[in-house]
């Protein structure tokens, strides 16, 4: 058997035992941290969160699902992040002068953002990473049906992309995009305000646009969009009539505005979200079955 033979073997091999290695030791450390956040967590805390005069945005009765959810998202997150780590492609691509002339502006900002800023005065900062996790438990997969909401298919399109492409589909999406979508997983996965992670969006339309789906699939992606913004003809007087009722977040009236945003969707909101959801995924599927069949 040729020598050339034998070397690429030994490199195929290393480039799948490799990146495998590194999950299984980095998923247990994930689990374990997990764990020991999620069990200091209390349940009336997670109810609590976001509410307001009497209003529900979590179900406490599927905590447990709900932390599942939770991991097995992480576990996809980290997964795509050790094959963009182990992926020698993506180190020979990057610029050691850009990559100077970058952390080289990430540090002048840094400290004038520090010494030119007073920090003692002035709005203090939430708890954010105990809120991310009270907004990641009140419900299963809570976050990705908050961004389903706001930002619409394409967010769900996109990541799903980056993920089937962690798997060794083949992609015509550029890495730089890939890249750039995967820093913003785990803000995604962990926090469910999705106001917040706004300049996402950019990134996952573009991963979109380059993505291999189908003008079928793009027409469908279209038409899940347009649902989701015809709540928007009702927001004004709907939001001026919250107000004038004093009633709590939570209420049919103010879940035209706050229903987008994770901490303050009820569950009544939450529930036509997933059911949204599953209704596009369905039909994503099938009008990919349906594609591979023709051609």
């Amino acid at each position: 058997m040729p020598l050339s033979t034998n070397n690429s073997k030994t490199q195929l091999k290393l480039s799948f035992l490799i990146p495998l290695f590194a999950f299984f030791t980095g998923a247990v450390v994930f689990v374990f941290l997990m764990v020991s956040v999620i069990t200091d967590i209390s349940v009336p805390d997670i109810v609590k969160h976001g509410t307001k005069m009497r209003g529900g945005t979590a179900l406490p009765d599927l905590l447990f699902v709900s932390s599942v959810c939770l991991i097995v998202s992480g576990l996809m997150v980290l997964w795509i992040f050790i094959r963009m780590l182990t992926d020698l492609n993506n180190w020979k691509s990057i610029s050691p002068s850009g990559t100077f002339y970058a952390a080289l502006f990430v540090v002048v900002s840094a400290f004038a953002m520090f010494f030119t800023l007073n920090w003692s005065s002035g709005f203090k900062r939430p708890p954010l990473l105990h809120f991310m996790m009270l907004q990641s438990l009140a419900a299963p997969f809570k976050p990705l049906v908050s961004h389903f909401i706001y930002y619409g298919p394409v967010i769900v399109l996109a990541i799903f992309s980056c993920l089937a492409w962690a798997f060794g589909r083949k992609s015509s999406i550029p890495k730089p995009l890939l890249v750039a979508l995967t820093g913003f997983l785990p803000f995604l996965v962990f926090g469910s305000e999705s106001r917040q992670w706004i300049g996402v969006f950019p990134i996952a339309v573009a991963v979109f646009a380059f993505a291999n789906y189908s003008r079928q699939q793009r027409i469908c992606c279209l038409i899940f969009s347009l649902i989701i913004l015809l709540p928007a003809f009702w927001l004004q007087g709907l939001t001026i009539l919250a107000v004038q009722s004093s009633v709590n977040l939570q209420s049919p009236q103010w879940e035209f505005y706050f229903g987008r945003f994770g901490p303050w969707m009820s569950v009544g909101t939450y529930m036509i979200g997933v059911l949204g959801f599953i209704a596009f995924m369905v039909t994503i599927k099938m009008l990919e079955v349906k594609n591979v069949s023709n051609s």
